[in-house]
């Protein structure tokens, strides 16, 4: 990958709160001229977030910690990324204590009794700091290059961004810069469909209810995308140029079935990555479990969404007993009920959907973005269908077929690394 090797003066680290971002963009500017790591400025291009920062913090001569006001306020929460502490953590693994210097604003501070535990006793309040104070700023510029003894003649002007005042110095509240875009996005070709952002995290993965959701494990998956519907008939028909479904005469909005995994990665995953210049997948089914259940957002439901299978899952009560001539009959369009904690439709009911795992049993240990065994003879299906009871349409519920198996009841959903 690009980045990998890629070498950096600089790498400028912010709590996006009480105008870290503003207090980041002004250091960027003052070192126009130097590499400068500042993630809101496009150092991060590809690839997994963690694995770049990571790889930046290995190949940096100096690490800059901003400390607003607040900075160190947030408590750590198990399974939880905070970005803030873990870039200092592997600051002090990677830069070492001697090239990390933290320039605290006005409002700030950095003391042991504020540094969350994983940071306390670590030696980063021994480190050379600078101070900003917002009446003396235009001493600033001066103080900065002689604290790291830079050739102000490599510095240009042209990027100089303005000091933050005092008054937004003293404001609280967090800003919306975002980090290489980690929201949802919609793409317009070849045909309308829309992709979840899904923050990583740990979380519990599996039940007791039945032997092949046994054990419950700890899993932790980094950052990804996932469909906010199943794939429709239209978005298939748009990059295939035909329609495999039964029920082909419903509508462009009602999810592809009678397709199988085999037909799904060996034709038409290529054909979508070869319009959009992405890399499409299926997920895997931890991502997809993980999810369904709401991500960092769940609420512990049982379906996807809701304790209440009847808000958020197409299934046999809502669609099959109905009888073939009810217009009800098969699949519903999709968005047709409530969507879960994310904002994700249909991940209970509707048409299973494929994974990219060979179908096996759990491993007990804790696992980090498992892939599934390395073979087998089925894959994976998650979510349940409009022709299964309600209790495959369980978060943690299992089915498994074979690679070229196609159903009325067979769909998919679509994942997609992030960064894309």
């Amino acid at each position: 990958m690009a980045y990998e090797n890629k070498k950096y003066d600089f790498f400028i680290s912010y709590r996006r709160a009480n105008n870290g971002t503003m207090c980041g963009n002004y250091i960027h500017g003052l070192l126009n001229g130097y590499s400068v790591f500042f993630d809101i400025y496009g150092s991060i291009t590809e690839g997994l977030f963690e694995t770049q920062i990571r790889n930046a913090l290995q190949n940096t001569e100096r690490f800059i910690l901003i400390v607003t006001g607040g900075a160190f306020d947030r408590p750590e929460i198990l399974g939880r990324h905070d970005w803030y502490y873990e870039e200092i953590d592997l600051a002090i693994k990677y830069v070492g204590l001697n090239r990390i210097t933290p320039i605290i604003f006005d409002g700030g501070s950095l003391t042991e009794d504020e540094l969350p535990p994983s940071l306390k006793n670590r030696g980063l309040c021994g480190c050379q700091s600078i101070k900003f104070v917002a009446q003396y700023v235009k001493y600033f510029p001066n103080l900065l290059y002689d604290h790291f003894g830079l050739n102000t003649t490599s510095i240009t002007n042209t990027m100089r961004n303005a000091a933050p005042s005092a008054e937004q110095l003293y404001d609280d509240r967090e800003t919306n810069t975002s980090i290489v875009v980690p929201k949802s996005f919609t793409l317009e070709q070849p045909y309308p469909f829309k992709m979840i952002f899904v923050q990583g995290g740990t979380f519990q993965m599996g039940s007791n209810d039945y032997d092949d959701e046994k054990p419950i494990h700890s899993v932790t998956l980094p950052d990804f995308y996932i469909g906010e519907t199943q794939v429709t008939q239209g978005l298939w028909k748009a990059v295939m140029g035909d329609n495999p479904s039964y029920f082909d005469k419903k509508g462009d909005n009602y999810p592809v079935e009678c397709v199988s995994w085999d037909k799904i990665v060996n034709e038409f995953l290529p054909e979508l990555n070869r319009i959009t210049k992405k890399n499409f997948r299926l997920p895997t089914e931890a991502e997809w479990e993980y999810a369904a259940r709401g991500g960092n957002n769940s609420k512990g439901y049982k379906y996807s969404g809701s304790n209440n299978v009847k808000d958020v899952a197409v299934y046999d009560e809502v669609s099959y007993d109905l009888g073939k001539k009810d217009s009800n009959y098969g699949t519903h369009a999709v968005k047709s009920l409530s969507s879960n904690e994310l904002g994700i439709y249909d991940m209970s009911g509707n048409v299973w959907e494929w994974c990219q795992d060979w179908y096996g049993k759990y491993n007990e240990q804790d696992e980090q973005d498992p892939q599934g065994p390395s073979s087998g003879s089925s894959r994976v299906l998650r979510g349940g269908s409009w022709s299964y009871y309600a209790y495959n349409c369980r978060v943690s519920s299992r089915n498994l077929s074979n690679p070229d198996d196609r159903y009325d009841g067979y769909g998919l959903r679509l994942a997609l690394p992030f960064p894309s």
